[in-house]
Parts: C-alpha cells; structure tokens; sequence
C-alpha cells in the first residue's frame, strides 16, 4: 500500500503540473494567435475596404458630375448667371439659372430618386467660388437659420472647388465640409469650345460607407482634426459630437468610447499602429484628404470578449484531455506495478 502511494501521489502532482503548463501555454499560443494574426486582419481588412470604397466611391462622383457638366442645358445656365453680377450673391441673372437648373433636370433627378431612394446631391458653384445651386434641395443655402435662394460663398472652406476652378482639372476624394466629411468628385464646367465656366460635383455621405463597415462585432470611428474644421460652432453641443482634445468625433459610431484618448488619436496623425486594450484590439489610421492631407484619425475597434472566451475555454478544454491522458497512462501503469509486487 505504502508503494501505491509512493507512486501515485507524485504521478498526482506531475499531471496538475502538466495541466496548469499546457493550459499556459496553450492558452498564450491562442492569444498570440487572436492578437497578431485573426483580429489584426479583420481590422485592417475592413479599414483597407472603407479605402477603397472613398476611392470607388470619389471615381463614381467624378464620373457622375462629369454627365451633368456637358449637358446643353447646364452650360445655358451658366451662360445666363454669368451674364450678369457673379460677386453679387442676390443677383437674378443667378436665380434665373438655378431656376432653369431645376425645371430642365428634375426628370433626371426624380428618375435617380425612384431607383436610388433618394436625390444626387449635385452642387453647381461659380467660378469665383459661389455657390450656384445646390439641386437636391429646394431652396440654395441657409442663411440665420432660414432656407433662402442666394449664392453663398463657400471659398473659404470648398478647396477642391477653388482648386478646380484654378486648374481647370477634376479632383476626388475626401474633404471636410461645413457639416462633416463628405466623399466628393469635382469636375470643370466648359463650353464645346473650351471656355471656363465653372465646376460642377456630385457628393456622398461618409457616414452612409462608416455604417456599412460597422458589421457585427467591429466598429468604426471618424476624429477629424478640430483646428480644420470651419464648422465648428454647429459641434458646440457636446450631447451631439464627442470631444477629445484636439479632436472632434465626425462620425455617428461612439462605441468603445472610453478606450480612445486624445493621446491615442495624436499618435494615430502620423502612426498607423495597433492598441490591444483587453476588451477590444484597435487599429488607428491616419486619414487623409482628397490631396492627401492628414485631416483626421480613423478607429476600427473590434470586441474581443467572445473570441477571448472562447479561446479560454478552449485552452481549459485541450489541457484537460492532455491532463486526463497523462493520468490515464500513469493509472496504468501504476495498475501494472501493483500486479507485478502482487505475483511476487
């Protein structure tokens, strides 16, 4: 009896040393594995999609507001508002064109409408940086809170429009506007015969393409840069934008809030790096305009809490059963040294 238990008690001890040895490192293998591997590419993934769906997207915008700038009657149009005082914003040479904007286009917008579900946000500007007419809505701009019919300026913060005006070449991508960023395609109005009208665009929500990649358990989130942005007396009101330092949250998404500090969104201006924050693994992009400008940092978070669980259970699970195989031959054995004393 007393060489049973000579032999079984530290067969005992070495199978919980062999449990607790490969569930550590079993379970360190499955985290190492979550961490660089599985998580790393499904969130890099999905930012390199929400890329190429700006770049897809800017392109589409391109070849949209590139249709609408050759067609007679925007170039009549642009006849007519030239005609007349371009600087002044009331002029009604300017409401004579948006007029005829909006009659001879509205089968086409109506059109787009019924297949879309909503109407192409096509902005017409001047050449010296007004605003002809925005045609996805009825009246031009708004101006101390009332929707009025004028020419407002948007010089000031509409860089691809200045630009393309001045170049007289078409500019895509992302820019920050005077309610957000917004995905836009600008191209140069002219005549058959080449003469430099204006510009016209066509834009996309950046919200709409955040929402698509936000699936399941990944989350995506917009900070621009607050010195950039000229709207920023609308983002006053904490309850709607989220503050952090010197950056102001654009997008709707405000999952996993608390992990992002204004520390984290500094570095991610000029670093694209990976945060393993227990709950969650983020990756920080910086996020560049039409130009290629850093204007802000992109979050892409995904919860790490079922897939850690999972992985734990798991690591608990394999060491078990090496644990339960190592007793099962050490019981064996035993099983045999007791018959062997036993015939003796």
């Amino acid at each position: 009896m007393k060489l049973v238990w000579k032999l079984t008690v530290p067969q005992m001890c070495l199978v919980i040393c062999i449990g607790l040895i490969s569930f550590i490192v079993i379970h360190s293998s499955f985290v190492k594995l979550r961490d660089e591997y599985y998580i790393r590419d499904a969130v890099e993934s999905r930012l390199i999609r929400i890329a190429s769906d700006i770049e897809d997207r800017a392109r589409a915008s391109v070849i949209q507001a590139s249709m609408f700038a050759r067609l007679p009657v925007v170039i009549k149009a642009y006849e007519i508002a030239l005609g007349g005082n371009i600087k002044d914003p009331h002029s009604p040479q300017s409401q004579a064109a948006r007029e005829l904007l909006r009659k001879e286009l509205a089968p086409i917008l109506a059109t787009h409408e019924e297949l879309v579900g909503q109407k192409p946000q096509i902005h017409f500007h001047l050449p010296n940086g007004l605003s002809l007419v925005r045609l996805w809505r009825d009246k031009n701009t708004r101006v101390d809170g009332k929707w009025v019919d004028i020419s407002d300026d948007i010089s000031s913060y509409r860089h691809t429009v200045m630009e393309v005006n001045r170049s007289g070449k078409a500019v895509m991508g992302l820019e920050p506007g005077s309610g957000g960023f917004s995905i836009r395609g600008v191209i140069p109005v002219k005549t058959p015969g080449g003469k430099h009208l204006g510009s016209a665009e066509v834009l996309q929500d950046f919200d709409s393409l955040l929402a698509a990649a936000t699936v399941g358990e990944i989350a995506v989130s917009v900070y621009a840069n607050k010195e950039l942005l000229d709207f920023s007396v609308a983002l006053q009101d904490s309850t709607k934008e989220q503050f952090k330092g010197d950056f102001v949250r654009v997008s709707k998404a405000h999952v996993f809030e608390s992990l992002i500090t204004p520390e984290l969104l500094q570095r991610g201006k000029t670093d694209k790096f990976y945060e393993n924050c227990g709950s969650a693994m983020l990756a920080v992009h910086p996020l560049t305009d039409y130009s290629g400008k850093q204007v802000g940092v992109m979050v892409c978070a995904m919860n790490t809490k079922a897939i850690s669980g999972f992985m734990r259970t798991a690591g608990v699970t394999l060491a078990f059963m090496l644990a339960c195989m190592v007793m099962a031959s050490f019981v064996s054995l035993l099983l045999g040294s007791r018959r062997m004393v036993i015939f003796r």
